[in-house]
């Protein structure tokens, strides 16, 4: 009776301890591009949606710029990204080939530039 009662505390003790361990494998199989868009004064641009798509899969994950000019695309597979930012009044930005891997940041700051004026009748 003593066996089975210290298999059985043992083997609670064991399986207390693996949970744990095995939630975080899959903490870090992702990474995360990040960054702040300016305009060429270096003034922060709110509120424009930012585009990070994977070269490979071509799967698009977007976001906002928050008040600071800050944006994060998080939980993104390891792979090979391009970010693409439009603004009304500025040129369209397209930074490519950013190579991201496994439990990662990557800072992708964008300077965007004044848009040329255009009018159609």
């Amino acid at each position: 009776m003593a066996k089975l009662l210290f298999s059985g505390v043992c083997g609670l003790v064991f399986s207390l301890f693996s949970v744990p361990a095995f939630a975080q494998t899959g903490a870090g199989t992702f990474g995360t591009i990040l960054g702040v868009v300016s305009d060429e004064t270096g003034a922060v641009v709110p509120k424009v949606t930012v585009s990070v798509t994977n070269q490979k899969t071509n799967i698009t994950r977007t976001s906002v710029t928050n008040d600071e000019g800050f944006y994060q695309v998080s939980a993104l597979l390891p792979g090979t990204y391009k970010v693409e930012v439009e603004a009304t009044g500025f040129k369209k930005h397209l930074r490519p080939d950013i190579d991201l891997r496994v439990n990662e940041s990557v800072r992708a700051d964008v300077t965007l530039q004044v848009g040329e004026i255009s009018q159609t009748v």
